[in-house]
């Protein structure tokens, strides 16, 4: 299922901006739903504070919150790429 790939790859998406920091040009959000996965819950990155949830389609698209701000910093090196 796709939801379940989406996951996995949200998982090391956020792995990878904790390690490294955030390179974009505007700040990212760890939004997390609570929902997902039979009340288990998932986390992704997302940029906005509007909701945007991959999850549950349009009959949830605002369900969840955002956690945690990524802003936008240097990478390892000095510049963005």
């Amino acid at each position: 299922d796709a939801r379940v790939r989406f996951d996995g790859v949200s998982a090391a998406a956020i792995a990878l901006v904790r390690r490294f920091g955030y390179a974009g040009d505007a700040p990212a959000g760890l939004a997390h739903c609570p929902m997902a996965f039979d009340n288990r819950g998932a986390d992704w990155l997302q940029r906005g504070d509007t909701i945007n949830n991959p999850y549950f389609g349009a009959s949830m698209l605002r369900c969840g919150e955002i956690r945690e701000t990524f802003a936008p910093r240097s990478i390892v090196g000095g510049e963005r790429p």
